[in-house]
């Protein structure tokens, strides 16, 4: 039953292997058994069945190949006996050799293919082909020498391709070992070659037989008997040679001195690939090699032995050698080779070294030497323009922006205004290029449209890989765009004017259909992709992106109002309008100014929305719903709320198919649900931003409990949804949004004007009883409990949303830069909101003394600043001296590590701009109010001034918050599953580990398989960590592992991965908690399967029932952590009184 479990669920382990591995055996022994000795004649079902099952048996061949020591546990979790595997393995390929021996020609061919993709895919790795595995391999290679002494010139190439893959068990035996040399110099070239293959595979495991084999295979290539294919392969033959330092050495020198010798171009150019894969194994060989290839790239060389060198030399850099290359001088050589123009069929593989030598050279370049470099790397890029080949022309522009990017990243040695003149000849010179490209198409110039669209699309490419790379660029890039657009609308209005024609019936009409669009309108379409991202960057200066936005404003208008674009583009246009208006609103409320700017005037949303709604409604009169559902999701990645409800609520109405018939009514309530808040806020709010006088505080309340009862009833469509694990990130983010618009909720409720006046009456009345027993006012206490309650709840979301970022891998830059910057917000509010009624003379009484969560004993204020300070960025030098001092000042007496907070995925943005500014406020108000309040005597009337001016920052704070136009994550429309791992669990005895019973006083010994899924394109880690946790707490009837509500599962995830994440980057456990915590370490293998064990403490657990909670994460090659979502519930256990207890 165990079996069948793991193998119904796709778990692959040693026992399903077993079983099925001896059903295609049988089934071979039962196509062979009595009629083996017809094998050479048969054919028909009995020659196909047999084929078949060696196809079959081989792909499980394979798989145990590459994974080939089986883990210890993986024997305990099946109940295998140690060994079981070999003795298996052995009678598999005795059966395998034994019908090699006696089959035809195809079941021969059959066999030898299976051994050789065997080969080809463990690489170096001995895998199962080794004498520890096969006791009995000197059986196996008898029978294989039998087929080569007894078989014709056919069976011979065959039996040498298996001594060749068995290089392991072969490289001890002489008699094979002689076979193989004897091979090389065979007439029949199959024979021959496979002779050479045998000979490279025993290279590899053998330096003495490598040393022998050097010198029959020069004395082959020199032999004039030996034909021309025969040496074309020996010579490749040389790039075996290096596993030693003198059999490299040796090879080197033997190649180069049949280079000399050679006369043909198509022997030297395989020798010249042999002689630089020997010398990228070894240091002290490059230098010589470097000569060597230099000297091919002459003029009198022919076109393909250049080839053949530009591809060494990518060879050699590809390797790691790149610091024993002559950079400067090779760029120089490049630079005139590339200018040449009888060069051009070799353009490709020039720049293709070009970019691998401008990554060093740009990185040591003399600073002063930078524009003088980059104008000639300009000219080339010029130059290659002029290619008809696509490949070249892009990977040209994509070399000049990469080497943008190099000079950037050198912001530390170079000027500020190099770096910006860089950036603006690199983006500037790029969409020169666009225009031309579109102003070609206008002007009727015959142009593939074709070639010039991949051209474009490739080139905006670029520039979005730069800005995401150096988001400080933005600014620089959207200036250029502005120029652009001005221009690109100038010439449109030009030409049609000219012409007195339009553009916009016909072709419009296709493009809004999303069949053939426009080569104009797809780019712009992707421009406004490229300015959608700059809006979320940060930028250098704040005034900078409003002037810059003051124009493209303008261009984005005439874009609006020009008839030579369809409905789709002028609605992606329309919403930058909106998005432009977002910015301007959160300077406002973050840092007003005079306002001077030209989009002042627009002072409402519902004004943005109109034009807006007027494309998307034609659109939807027209039935593009594809086109408008695409402009539906940019209206929702941008906050234009009232948009996005409009068309999600008008497809809504027309979508039949049930599945996407949910996804549309899941964002339609979304949208609405989030349209209706911000109409309120900005209606009821705008008004009176921070102001305690008039503040619609019921209001307020109900429309924020109503904005989050919506949001969980629609999160509950897609959780009804069959595929609900794929949207897994849609449930999770709506939860959150959800969670946070109560608290924010409750905090108002905290700041109704009724609750403050008895506060302050009180305090006021009973001054002096609140100096000598703070305990005793219960309504101050009580005001001190609830602000230090939801504090820890606030802080806690934005944990979640630091969780919300490392468990889904797959997603875009754009997305997380939003969630950063909303967990930032929930540390700020949560911040101002635990520092708003701390007085420092009542913290010695004990009042504050308050854990992050009940069962720890971390203080909640340390834990705030700090959870704040990891999140600002380097250069928030104020806020981040204040939170320090703010942090020393109330706990003197503690020291408190901020190391164990880092676990944060900080993407700086627009918004995390305005909230540093907000955070400053903040930050500055109440580090303000500490050190006023320090060393003064607190009477009822210091008690009654420092909680009005917290209640005022807090309300402040929060409305400042909430006015911040909200817009949800790009990855809120991909609806995959994210990376996922299942845990399966049985005890000692094999058996499922769900509803076990232990003895109480005894340790739950586990053991463990893994299984990860849904990584996408990811690689799979190859250690993978897991905690796995319990609480000493009984279950009732309501906690079974299928009852318990996602909520309390996110919490769970939340407390597990803060412990993972401890335990992996500092290799040290949390045991602050009551809780038993286990730290297991899976080996992943190729198929994301792991084994382990575990010993779990719960000696000290009384009587009852437990569960057993878990959480895997990992860290990939980039340093960065990840955790995986669990796809099923842990296991649970019951602890029962065992008999010795019972009866003494």
């Amino acid at each position: 039953m165990v079996v069948a479990r793991w193998f119904g669920s796709g778990v692959f382990t040693y026992a399903n292997y077993e079983k099925n591995s001896r059903s295609l055996c049988l089934g071979l022994e039962r196509t062979t058994g009595e009629r083996i000795p017809l094998l050479g004649t048969c054919s028909g079902s009995c020659l196909d069945k047999c084929c078949q099952t060696i196809e079959e048996l081989g792909t499980r061949l394979e798989m145990w190949n590459t994974d080939a020591e089986i883990p210890s546990a993986a024997y305990a979790m099946f109940s295998l006996i140690p060994g079981e595997d070999k003795l298996f393995l052995n009678a598999i390929f005795l059966r395998l050799i034994e019908t090699f021996r006696l089959g035809n020609r195809q079941i021969k061919n059959k066999i030898v293919s299976l051994f050789l993709r065997m080969k080809r895919k463990a690489g170096a790795k001995a895998g199962i082909l080794v004498k520890d595995k096969l006791e009995n391999y000197l059986q196996l290679l008898t029978k294989v020498k039998q087929v080569y002494d007894e078989g014709d010139s056919e069976d011979r190439t065959l039996a040498l391709a298996i001594f060749g893959c068995w290089s392991y068990l072969v490289k001890d035996c002489v008699d094979i070992r002689y076979i193989i040399l004897a091979s090389l110099v065979s007439s029949y070239v199959p024979e021959a070659k496979a002779g050479l293959f045998a000979g490279r595979c025993l290279c590899e495991v053998s330096d003495h037989f490598a040393l022998v084999f050097l010198e029959m295979l020069a004395s082959a290539v020199l032999s004039g008997s030996v034909s021309r294919e025969i040496k074309l392969a020996g010579a490749r033959s040389f790039s075996k040679l290096w596993h030693s330092l003198e059999l490299a050495d040796r090879a080197y020198k033997t190649g180069s001195k049949l280079l000399k010798d050679s006369d043909g171009d198509e022997f030297t150019g395989v020798m010249l690939i042999s002689l630089t894969r020997i010398a990228s194994k070894w240091m002290f060989l490059i230098p010589a090699q470097m000569d060597l290839l230099a000297s091919f790239l002459s003029e009198e060389r022919s076109l393909y032995l250049k080839l053949v060198s530009l591809r060494c030399y990518q060879l050699i850099l590809a390797r790691g050698a790149c610091c024993l290359l002559q950079t400067s001088e090779t760029c120089d050589k490049l630079f005139g080779l590339l200018n040449t123009l009888d060069f051009q069929p070799l353009h490709l593989e020039a720049l293709k070294l070009l970019h691998e030598t401008l990554q060093i050279t740009l990185s040591t370049v003399p600073v002063e030497k930078i524009t003088e470099f980059f104008h000639k790397l300009l000219a080339v890029t010029t130059n290659m323009l002029k290619s008809s080949i696509i490949p070249v022309r892009t990977l040209a522009v994509s070399i000049l922006v990469g080497s943008c990017g190099k000079i950037l990243g050198r912001a530390d040695l170079i000027p500020v205004e190099l770096g910006d003149s860089v950036t603006h000849l690199t983006t500037s010179f790029i969409l020169d290029q666009v225009l031309l490209i579109m102003t070609t198409s206008i002007e009727g110039i015959q142009v593939t449209e074709c070639s010039a669209e991949l051209d474009v699309k490739s080139f905006l490419q670029c520039l979005f890989n730069l800005v995401r790379d150096f988001p400080l660029i933005a600014c620089i890039l959207l200036k250029n765009i502005s120029l652009f657009i001005g221009e690109f609308v100038r010439i449109i209005d030009k030409r049609t004017a000219t012409e007195q024609r339009s553009f916009s019936s016909e072709k419009m009409m296709e493009f809004d259909c999303d069949d053939k669009a426009l080569i104009q309108s797809k780019t712009l379409m992707f421009v406004s992709k490229i300015v959608a991202f700059c809006l979320y960057a940060p930028p250098k200066s704040e005034l900078q992106i409003l002037h810059v936005l003051d124009d493209l404003k303008c261009q984005a208008e005439h874009i609006c109002h020009c008839g030579f674009f369809g409905n789709y583009t002028c609605l992606t246009y329309a919403l930058l309008l909106h998005w432009n208006f977002s910015i301007y609103m959160q300077h406002e409320i973050k840092m007003p100014l005079v306002r001077n700017s030209s989009f002042h005037a627009l002072n409402s949303v519902s004004m943005q929305d109109e034009c807006a709604l007027a494309f998307a409604s034609k659109m939807l009169v027209r039935n593009s719903y594809y086109s408008a559902y695409r402009a539906a999701k940019i209206a929702v990645c941008q906050g234009a709320w009232s948009t996005a409800a409009f068309v999600f609520e008008k497809l809504a109405a027309k979508m039949q198919s049930v599945p996407y018939s949910t996804w549309i009514r899941f964002l339609w309530q979304f949208s609405t649900s989030e349209r209706q808040l911000q109409l309120f806020l900005l209606s009821e709010q705008s008004d009176s931003l921070g102001e305690w006088a008039g503040f619609p505080f019921l209001d307020y309340r109900e429309n924020l409990l109503r904005a989050s009862s919506t949001l969980l009833v629609t999160r509950e469509i897609l959780e009804a949804s069959e595929s609900r694990h794929r949207f897994a990130f849609q449930r999770w983010f709506l939860y959150l949004r959800a969670q946070f618009l109560k608290v924010v909720a409750d905090l108002t409720k905290l700041l109704s004007e009724n609750a403050f006046d008895q506060v302050v009456t009180e305090t006021g009345e009973e001054a002096e009883r609140i100096n000598l027993h703070p305990c005793r006012t219960q309504t101050l206490a009580l005001l001190i409990h609830s602000s230090i309650q939801l504090s820890r709840q606030m802080n806690r979301l934005a944990q979640q949303y630091d969780q919300l970022l490392t468990s889904f891998m797959v997603m875009d830059v754009q997305s997380r830069m939003t969630i950063s910057a909303l967990a930032m917000t929930c540390s700020l509010v949560a911040l101002t909101v635990g520092f708003s009624f701390l007085v420092p003379n009542l913290n010695h009484s004990g009042g504050f003394g308050v854990a992050v969560r009940e069962n720890e004993q971390e203080p909640i204020h340390a834990f705030l600043v700090s959870d704040l300070i990891v999140r600002l960025r380097p250069t928030d030098n104020n806020s981040r001296k204040n939170l320090m001092f703010l942090l020393n000042s109330i706990y003197k007496d503690m020291h408190y590590d901020l190391k164990g907070l880092q676990n944060k995925i900080s993407c700086d943005s627009l918004d995390t701009i305005w909230l540093n500014k907000l955070c400053e406020y903040s930050v500055g108000e109440i580090f303000n109010m500490q050190k006023e309040l320090a060393g003064v005597h607190c009477n009822g009337e210091t008690l009654s001034q420092t909680i009005k001016k917290s209640s005022k920052l807090l309300l402040d704070v929060i409305s400042k918050v909430m006015l911040t136009p909200f817009h949800a994550p790009k990855h809120l429309f991909c609806a995959r599953p994210p990376a996922s791992s299942e845990l399966f669990v049985t005890n000692e005895d094999g058996k499922i580990a769900c509803g076990i019973s232990v003895p109480s006083g005894q340790q739950l010994y586990l053991n463990l398989c893994l299984q990860i899924s849904h990584l996408a394109n990811n690689p799979i880690p190859s250690d993978v960590h897991c905690i796995i946790s319990c609480q000493p707490q009984f279950l009732d009837s309501s906690q079974e592992a299928d009852k318990i509500s996602e909520a309390q599962q996110i919490d769970d995830m939340t407390d597990l991965n803060a412990k993972l994440w401890k335990y992996i980057v500092f290799g040290c456990s949390d045991d602050s908690s009551s809780a038993v915590n286990e730290y297991v370490c899976f080996r992943v293998n190729e198929r994301g399967q792991g084994f382990s064990t575990c010993l779990l403490d719960a000696s000290d657990f009384p009587s009852g029932s437990y569960m057993i909670k878990w959480l895997t994460g990992f860290v990939d090659s980039t340093g960065a952590y990840w955790n995986m979502i669990p796809l099923n519930s842990g296991a649970s256990f019951n602890i029962v009184e065992s008999e010795t207890q019972r009866f003494p």
